[in-house]
């Protein structure tokens, strides 16, 4: 381990999970390290990545001699909620904030969130994003409820997106209630620790610019490459989340929209015996589908098409919404 911290009276403390995104990662650094905020750790876990990402790291880092740099690097994979949970435990900042290794910030991003979080006495702050494709650039608005137990069944509802990226949490929010990402997960990771935290904040604000550029066209990125390991993931945080809120009845049409939600992502991404078995997990009324106001048009006719066992059609269609998604980005570029 790579240590330069001095004192322990910081601010923030970004953490920086890194595998495989050597073509990513420079920009990604210089995006963290200029940021106009000064009083930052920055804490780099490498998971054994098996390209030159750490080789490039070190050469960003010396040409940042005044940075607050750790680099952790990992005796075997772990995974990303692993790494995640390393940095929460090395973290000493007021605030913790999460960057994947492929994705890059904006400048003003941690002055103007921490600015935020003091002025609002706040235990979260949530701020907007980009979703960054090759060619295009999306701003997604992520106007959040200023209450934590609201704020979490906008998340489980999807209304917010579950990233931690775009979320600034105070540290003794994880401390104090024993919240951890849970390890051997890599799909869905943040959906099962953000929708924890928000329902155990005070009080959340909302910062209406965006600064994170979730990027969209990394091959190697654990939400690009999904398998049926990757549903089997959904399936476990599904039943870490339901545990959680299944007490609470405020809570069921989200936990429904959630596992429909999941649902979906059988539908699409797995196939034959792996398929009919999964979506057998959830299931819900026709009208229930029909009339549920969180899901979409598309999502709606998915489940309707699965329910009633169109399998064949089902393919189709999802061959077609897809060519549908590409000749609309096209006409909009």
């Amino acid at each position: 381990m790579k240590n330069n911290l001095e004192g322990s009276s910081i601010s923030v403390s970004l953490i920086i999970p890194i595998y495989n995104t050597e073509q990513f990662i420079e920009r990604c650094l210089r995006s963290v390290f200029e940021q106009t905020f000064e009083n930052v750790e920055y804490i780099l876990i490498n998971d054994c990545t098996p390209d030159k990402s750490i080789e490039v790291s070190e050469r960003v880092i010396k040409q940042y001699p005044d940075r607050k740099v750790s680099i952790v690097n990992n005796q075997k994979n772990i995974g990303l909620a692993g790494v995640r949970n390393i940095g929460i435990k090395m973290a000493k900042g007021e605030y913790i904030i999460f960057i994947d290794s492929d994705d890059y910030v904006e400048p003003a991003m941690l002055e103007e969130m921490y600015h935020k979080a003091k002025v609002s006495s706040a235990d979260i702050v949530i701020a907007d994003y980009y979703v960054n494709y090759p060619q295009k650039q999306i701003y997604k608005k992520q106007v959040a409820p200023s209450t934590g137990t609201e704020c979490a069944r906008w998340i489980l509802s999807g209304r917010l997106h579950s990233s931690n990226s775009n979320k600034l949490i105070k540290r003794e929010l994880y401390l104090n209630n024993n919240i951890s990402f849970i390890e051997g997960i890599n799909m869905w990771e943040d959906m099962s620790t953000i929708a924890r935290i928000c329902y155990l904040a005070n009080k959340v604000a909302y910062l209406p610019q965006a600064y994170l550029h979730y990027v969209q066209y990394n091959s190697n990125s654990y939400t690009t490459n999904i398998t049926e390991k990757s549903l089997l993931d959904i399936q476990a945080v599904i039943s870490i989340l339901r545990d959680f809120f299944g007490q609470n009845n405020d809570y069921q049409q989200d936990l429904v929209f959630l596992t429909l939600k999941a649902k979906v992502d059988f539908i699409m991404h797995a196939k034959g015996d792996i398929r009919k078995k999964l979506c057998q997990l959830y299931n819900a009324s026709r009208e229930m589908i029909i009339k549920h106001p969180s899901l979409s048009v598309f999502y709606k006719l998915l489940l309707l098409l699965e329910k009633h066992r169109l399998y064949g059609f089902i393919d189709i269609f999802i061959v077609l919404y897809f060519i549908a998604k590409k000749i609309a980005l096209k006409v909009k570029k």
